[in-house]
């Protein structure tokens, strides 16, 4: 595998898009295959298999969720080989005065893993 500057700024443009709550650029970056897509969150409604699902129901949730939170890459990472691409990072999310850091994982569709465990989620209140 070799490193991957452009699925850094993929991952970057992601960040952007989530601080901004940019619903279009969001689903933009992230498969438009329905079978590519299934995102898990840590509460148990969050489950959006597909795309449509994941358009209509998980973004403008994440997207409550997060707007506003200031995403900052700590160990963003990328390597691509032939058509696939994996990338990394633990980014600190900020958001009024309160952070956590997530881990992050990402494939060259841009089909994310974030976790952080649930005692250390920020809640907006």
């Amino acid at each position: 595998m070799e490193p991957s500057v452009e699925l850094c700024e993929v991952v970057r443009r992601l960040y952007n898009a989530l601080e901004k709550g940019d619903a279009d650029t969001v689903a933009s970056l992230c498969s438009d295959s329905s079978a590519g897509i299934l995102v898990i969150g840590a509460d148990e409604d969050e489950w959006y298999e597909g795309s449509e699902d994941w358009t209509e129901r998980g973004i403008p949730k994440i997207l409550g969720d997060v707007t506003g939170a200031c995403w900052r890459e700590q160990a963003l990472r990328a390597w691509t080989e032939g058509s696939l691409g994996f990338a990394v990072d633990r980014p600190l999310v900020e958001y009024a005065g309160a952070s956590t850091e997530l881990r992050g994982a990402w494939s060259r569709e841009m089909n994310v893993t974030l976790a952080a465990p649930r005692s250390r989620l920020f809640v907006r209140q």
